[in-house]
């Protein structure tokens, strides 16, 4: 997908919706170890989190996002809403414990 200077996540939400009809009050992006979702009882902000905090703004553009598509961006559809903190895997980890964890086992291996 291409957009312009300006184009928000919101656009990019918008075009994944016309395109795919994933609503996007159930739309997740995930893009650099962050989550990005514009739920429905935000009304319209722009939610963000890290693992770790979770921002609540207006929309914002791709560009001061830093998504340019020079990484993957993945975006899946929300089944249900819990109102709890979101764990994947086995081992009951956020995707930021699980990226963590990842890169210490990659640090203190050797592929000798």
């Amino acid at each position: 997908m291409a957009f312009d200077g300006d184009a928000k996540l919101g656009d990019l939400m918008k075009k994944l919706s016309t395109e795919q009809g994933i609503e996007i009050a159930k739309q997740v992006l995930l893009y650099k170890c962050k989550e990005f979702r514009m739920p429905a009882y935000e009304k319209g902000k722009l939610v963000i989190y890290d693992g770790q905090q979770r921002v609540v703004t207006e929309d914002q553009r791709l560009t001061d996002l830093k998504i340019d598509g020079a990484e993957p961006l993945v975006c899946g559809e929300l089944q249900d809403e819990w109102l709890e903190e979101v764990k994947w895997g086995a081992f009951g980890q956020t995707l930021y414990e699980a990226t963590q964890e990842i890169r210490a086992f990659a640090r203190g291996s050797s592929l000798a």
